[in-house]
């Protein structure tokens, strides 16, 4: 994709090159070393995948995937796209953002009982009783999520490619029947994906290995088990910062590929911080370091049970 169109109605960047050239990104777009890359950049110091074009509430942001993000000489996990704004890419290419179009509008979802609801992440839906919690749950009857104003929907009992739907149309969840609806870009600084939303009371992280309990103050909070009970039991016992590739290589002994290492280790982490999200605990409780290591992040309050 070239500069942007004038009457571009999709949250979109125009980005200044090194070369001196324009190119427009949308929201998913990818910016890194890999061939398949949105914005394919071929130098040492870049990362395969190592930017995320991203939608966050009511601004676009550049999220840091496998590489680093600089402003003004600082690190930073994600940056507020600004026109002016220059952002570095590892240790020397810089980008400068040019343009910024934000739509005026993002597709949701209402139905009885449930209020209009922005897309704006991978959601989960159940029909049986009617419910829609952020995040990617794998017990779900649907998931549901955005693209260039549409509905993307999978239903769990089927395979195959996502149904899609546009504004006024309707989706059939067993007797369960929500529309898609237009809500003003505004409506997403109140979805609740972002960690804001979370409880911020003080944690007890009670690890079994197969099973971490989570309290919050008083009150259970959530029960992981499987895949990412084990990364979070593997990181704890670690007992500081550690590289990803330590605590994957303690989940996934018979993986021996990094590549393969790798998908499993960003798969996990998905489905681990989908789960903290939909019980409304700080999804930052396994977390990356400036220096690139994982850790069991603990607040001042925050207690670790280990009962392995």
């Amino acid at each position: 994709m070239g500069a942007m169109e004038a009457d571009t109605n999709q949250a979109a960047v125009e980005l200044l090159l090194p070369d001196g050239s324009l190119r427009a990104l949308t929201v998913g777009a990818i910016i890194g070393r890999m061939p398949t890359a949105d914005l394919h950049l071929d130098e040492p110091h870049i990362s395969e995948a190592h930017a995320l074009v991203s939608l966050r509430g009511t601004e676009l942001k550049l999220l840091a995937l496998r590489g680093r993000l600089g402003v003004l000489g600082r690190p930073c996990p994600e940056v507020a796209l600004k026109v002016g704004l220059r952002v570095l890419l590892g240790s020397r290419t810089a980008l400068e953002v040019t343009r910024v179009v934000l739509p005026s509008s993002v597709p949701g979802l209402s139905g009885p009982g449930l209020p209009a609801t922005p897309l704006q992440s991978v959601m989960s839906l159940w029909g049986s009783p009617l419910r829609l919690a952020p995040g990617f749950d794998p017990d779900a009857e649907a998931w549901v999520w955005a693209r260039d104003g549409k509905i993307f929907w999978r239903s769990a009992e089927r395979e195959g490619p996502p149904s899609v739907l546009g504004v006024g149309e309707v989706l059939r969840l067993g007797m369960a029947a929500l529309e898609v609806v237009a809500l003003p870009l505004e409506a997403l600084a109140s979805t609740p994906t972002e960690s804001s939303a979370t409880s911020s009371s003080a944690l007890v992280v009670a690890i079994h290995y197969d099973t971490v309990h989570i309290l919050v103050g008083d009150h259970l909070a959530c029960v992981l088990d499987g895949i990412p009970a084990r990364m979070t039991s593997e990181a704890a016992l670690m007992g500081g910062p550690v590289s990803w590739r330590v605590v994957a290589s303690e989940v996934w002994r018979d993986v021996q590929d990094d590549a393969m290492l790798r998908e499993r280790w960003d798969s996990g982490l998905s489905r681990l911080r989908a789960r903290l999200r939909q019980a409304r605990v700080r999804t930052d409780l396994l977390r990356a370091t400036r220096g690139g290591l994982v850790e069991l992040f603990l607040l001042p309050g925050d207690r670790l049970d280990d009962q392995t």
